[in-house]
């Protein structure tokens, strides 16, 4: 149940970024969504962070013309169903190592809601519907820091050709980036501008010639010096 309600929630990004965004938009949470949407990319993830991953899909809703219609939550399910039942390929690896199997991962979700945006890649008008979608998918652990390639192949029906995405990801740990060092109060430039001694200096050499003072002082030792 898990996987199905990470599906309905990859649908639900897939819909708001379009198939060409870059894969970092609008993530956010524990798990990173990534599908193959025939789009080569480069995508840079958090350490600790876990990879669902969508090799093929299916999405029926309320709004698409058929194959993709349905009128209800029954409609749309057996819909997605025979959407999914007629991929007739989907293979994955990661650093070319193939994942075995992955029709063993075959998920549905949950009947759950869409907001179509105005001029979606969908084609239909914007508005709220309700969907259900089927795919291949699979949960990568939280990798360590480093750099995978994975690799998506799908054969969709009717398709001339298989629809491939490679993506680059990088697993990164969090920066740490040291501020640079203050220089408010306290720091040596602020000492030296508001030294006493200069300010001292600068109100006597402005108020009273050097030659007055070095007087006045000659004159004061003699008036107090002892008889």
């Amino acid at each position: 149940m898990r996987g199905a309600r990470l599906l309905a929630a990859d649908v639900d990004l897939e819909l708001a970024l379009g198939e060409t965004e870059g894969c970092g938009l609008g993530q956010f949470g524990p798990v990173f969504f990534l599908e193959n949407a025939g789009v080569d990319k480069t995508c840079v993830v958090a350490e600790g962070t876990a990879i669902f991953v969508v090799v093929a899909d299916a999405n029926c809703s309320t709004v698409e013309p058929p194959p993709f219609f349905g009128r209800d939550e029954e409609e749309l399910r057996a819909c997605a169903t025979a959407v999914t039942d007629e991929i007739t390929d989907s293979e994955a690896s990661i650093n070319g190592d193939e994942i075995a199997d992955t029709e063993a991962y075959r998920t549905a979700s949950p009947l759950f809601t869409l907001t179509f945006p105005e001029n979606n890649t969908w084609g239909v008008e914007p508005g709220v519907a309700h969907a259900v979608s089927e795919s291949y998918s699979f949960i990568i652990a939280p990798p360590p820091p480093g750099e995978y390639e994975l690799t998506l192949s799908t054969m969709y029906p009717g398709a001339p050709e298989p629809a491939t995405t490679t993506i680059n990801l990088v697993v990164e740990a969090a920066q740490v980036i040291e501020p640079p060092p203050s220089s408010g109060p306290g720091s040596t430039e602020s000492v030296e501008t508001s030294s006493p001694a200069s300010e001292t200096t600068e109100a006597v050499d402005t108020t009273l010639p050097a030659t007055s003072v070095a007087t006045e002082t000659s004159v004061a030792t003699e008036t107090t010096s002892p008889a």
